[in-house]
């Protein structure tokens, strides 16, 4: 059963989460509605293609393998049955009856750091249901089942730095009465604007680059009124950590401009010869890429 979660504004600038494929950004987001309240999703990449991009022509298990690679996600064996789980999922998604639907082990509740919530509780939480004997799979194990050489570090660590938010704590819904929330933060986090969010990382990106602020800021602005924003921000969430971000949005924005040109002459081309042939039409789909040409 899909779970209602929260998305916490940190996590659209993390630097991890930008650097996935668009694809990958939001299976990760749907994936927390599959986990139950302990971070655990039962690990079937046909079920997850069906629930979470029913209507896109994507790879599930290759998502899945980028999710891993990229250490969002782990992989695990429990009872003969596999599973996947979050990381540090429970210190960002704090239920008030938390409830347990899939086995973990001591590892499995280490990457998903479920300590950070009781801890945050002020109580120890309830461990969840017996856990049935099993192997874990190593968090670096492909989607398809082949093992993948390890970045380092032990099999179910403790990570500090993870997301949504780089390593910020989490704040707390005041309904739970969280008195450790520094007002501050809740304040900022609050107030935060997605958008002025996106376009400051870009700014920050194209200073790294050697822009000051004020060229950089000139230059969005330029690529926002010559492309729109859209195409834009997706072309500057792209270039993160590429060596010289400016020549590569800009190839990524002609690279559209050329596509959209090829794709609305076939538009013409076709028209055409439906008017030659006498043919009622063009389709729906080519009058509309007709009226926006």
């Amino acid at each position: 059963m899909a779970r209602i979660r929260s998305i916490h504004p940190g996590l659209w600038t993390d630097e991890t989460y930008v650097s996935l494929s668009p694809f990958a950004r939001l299976m990760f987001l749907g994936i927390w509605n599959e986990c139950d309240d302990m971070g655990s999703f039962e690990w079937s990449p046909i079920k997850l293609k069906m629930r979470l991009l029913p209507a896109d022509s994507v790879d599930a298990v290759a998502l899945l393998d980028e999710l891993i690679e990229a250490r969002c996600i782990m992989s695990y064996e429990a009872g003969g049955k596999r599973y996947g789980a979050v990381r540090n999922f429970c210190q960002y998604q704090r239920p008030k009856k938390p409830n347990s639907t899939y086995p973990q082990t001591e590892a499995v509740r280490n990457w998903v750091n479920i300590d950070a919530r009781s801890t945050r509780d002020g109580g120890e939480l309830a461990p969840p249901s017996a856990t049935p004997s099993g192997e874990l799979t190593p968090p670096s194990t492909k989607a398809g089942g082949e093992p993948r050489a390890r970045k380092g570090g032990a099999s179910g660590e403790l990570v500090g730095n993870q997301l949504p938010t780089g390593g910020e704590k989490s704040r707390q819904r005041k309904e739970e009465g969280d008195s450790s929330v520094d007002k501050s933060t809740d304040a900022v986090a609050s107030s935060s604007d997605p958008k002025k969010a996106l376009f400051d990382a870009g700014v920050a990106l194209l200073g790294k680059a050697g822009l000051s602020t004020k060229s950089a800021r000139a230059l969005i602005a330029k690529w926002f009124n010559a492309h729109g924003e859209e195409a834009t921000n997706a072309a500057i969430v792209s270039a993160a950590g590429r060596a010289e971000p400016v020549s590569w949005i800009e190839a990524r924005l002609r690279t559209k401009v050329a596509t959209l040109d090829e794709a609305r002459e076939a538009s013409r081309s076709t028209a055409e010869r439906y008017r030659r042939m006498a043919i009622p039409g063009p389709p729906a789909d080519l009058r509309k890429m007709e009226e926006h040409a």
